[in-house]
């Protein structure tokens, strides 16, 4: 088989050795055989974490009220 875009049907040669023991990071789909790709679609929000008394951050929203006045940074 052959094809002209991304999706088209392949022809893929396995390998046994790879295909036993439950190999969770390999996936075999038609046209994609190797390790699972890095998820793309995921963002992340990066911020200061507020530092409390002593210098301590604060990891939760509900003690946001022991940062000191004028530090909410």
């Amino acid at each position: 088989l052959r094809g002209g875009n991304n999706n088209a049907s392949t022809r893929i040669l396995m390998n046994p050795a790879t295909m036993i023991g439950g190999y969770a990071q390999f996936s075999y789909y038609t046209n994609y055989w190797g390790p699972s790709p890095s998820e793309r679609d995921h963002g992340v929000i990066i911020r200061k974490m507020p530092l409390g008394k002593e210098k301590k951050p604060i990891y939760q929203e509900k003690d946001l009220d022991k940062v000191p006045t004028g530090e909410t940074t």
